[in-house]
């Protein structure tokens, strides 16, 4: 609006026209200025940008260094750690009626026959001694020609409890996910160890790993005593298959205390434990990443064991026999022991100082928590007066 003759302008009208002019030198299609707000907004969107893409890298290279360990977190998830809480074994009967003998199977896991003193070696060029178990040998049978069924784990451990070839009913392999067996291939390409090969074309034959297990068709040892009177615990390590069907119970034990495939003997940050790590080993590296420290009391949840695991399994079997004295039992104690990952206690660790190697120290101490164990087991039957009435087998 133009100004007419003799119209005198208010200061408010001045005002406005000056707003209204700025606005088009500053707006017009030539020359053209980003607001301030809009400039501040299209900063944030940029470093909100940045931030997002560090943090994808970020998840990248941690997820590259630790993908191995997803079963862990996913078992966490799911499948919940308790705190320890103490096992009420069933009691047996007052007084004793029955002279069957009591059985004893104590399964040591990756021991060799060198580790010991037994056969006049042993470890640290025969300077480490094993007196608990030596004695039961010298005081029964040792055997220098006995032999494992397999030499993988599961399949020998369903030999053991079946008296047959795992081969006979289809168990030639350790249960385990294609997860695990691809993670092993990859890791052995790293190290000395033979190069492990993943058969991508086989995948669609591999049945899921609740699946896997000792079929109901096969009878064990604690189903063929049952009938006559034997009470059947189980203590340790199972690994027969962790799924309903194929739990200890349903094959004929009455009790079980179990490790479904594997624990850790201790935090591995516990004041308490030494480590050891072998670098060579693909499966030691999977194992580190992914177990847990647990055991379950028959179907129960997953709980911490009370201390170093192997001291823990020897204590509650010693509670076994002190309540089973008065009526055969059949106890199979299979130890986790000494399988990998090594861990030892310190107080063992330190008793052993001339054993310079690291790892054949931590692996000593856990040799010496098992004879450790063995001796605990015999105080506890000479103590109850059940010594000459158990039969004791001892083997790996």
């Amino acid at each position: 609006a133009r100004k007419k003759p003799g119209h005198k302008l208010k200061k408010s009208h001045v005002k406005s026209r000056k707003r209204k002019m700025k606005y088009k030198l500053t707006h017009g299609k030539k020359k053209f200025k980003m607001p301030k707000l809009k400039f501040k907004m299209k900063r944030k969107f940029f470093k909100f940008l940045l931030s997002f893409l560090l943090i994808v890298v970020a998840i990248g290279i941690w997820f590259s260094q630790n993908w191995y360990k997803m079963p862990k977190y996913i078992s966490n998830f799911t499948n919940s750690t308790y705190e320890n809480v103490a096992i009420e074994w069933e009691n047996g009967p007052i007084s004793r009626t029955n002279s069957k003998p009591n059985i004893i199977v104590v399964l040591i896991d990756d021991l060799g026959f060198n580790q010991i003193s037994s056969y006049g070696g042993g470890m640290a060029n025969g300077k480490f001694k094993t007196p608990n178990i030596d004695k039961l040998a010298s005081d029964g049978v040792l055997c220098t020609n006995g032999y494992s069924s397999s030499p993988v784990c599961s399949p020998s451990r369903a030999s053991l409890l079946t008296g047959r070839f795992a081969t006979r009913f289809g168990y030639e392999f350790t249960p385990t996910t294609s997860s695990m067996m691809k993670a092993i291939s990859i890791f052995s390409k790293k190290n000395e160890v033979v190069d492990g090969i993943y058969h991508n074309d086989r995948s669609e034959n591999i049945i899921d790993i609740d699946q896997m297990g000792i079929p109901q068709s096969e009878r064990t040892i604690a189903e063929m005593l049952k009938p006559e009177g034997y009470h059947n615990i189980h203590i340790g390590k199972w690994h027969l298959g962790h799924a309903k069907d194929f739990l200890p119970r349903r094959h004929g034990f009455d009790e079980s205390l179990r490790i479904d495939q594997g624990s850790l003997f201790l935090p591995e940050d516990d004041e308490n434990v030494i480590n050891a790590k072998l670098d060579f080993d693909p499966i030691d590296k999977v194992l580190w990443g992914n177990l847990p420290y647990a055991v379950n009391f028959n179907e129960g949840p997953r709980m911490n064991p009370d201390g170093h695991l192997t001291d823990y399994l020897t204590d509650e079997a010693v509670k076994v026999i002190e309540k089973n004295k008065n009526r055969p039992f059949f106890l199979y104690l299979a130890y986790w022991a000494v399988h990998s990952p090594l861990q030892a206690k310190k107080e063992d660790y330190e008793k052993l100082s001339f054993i310079e190697n690291h790892e054949e120290r931590v692996l000593a101490s856990m040799v010496m928590t098992v004879d450790r164990g063995v001796g605990k087991i015999r105080d506890i039957l000479k103590k109850n007066k059940i010594d000459d009435n158990t039969i004791i087998i001892f083997t790996s």
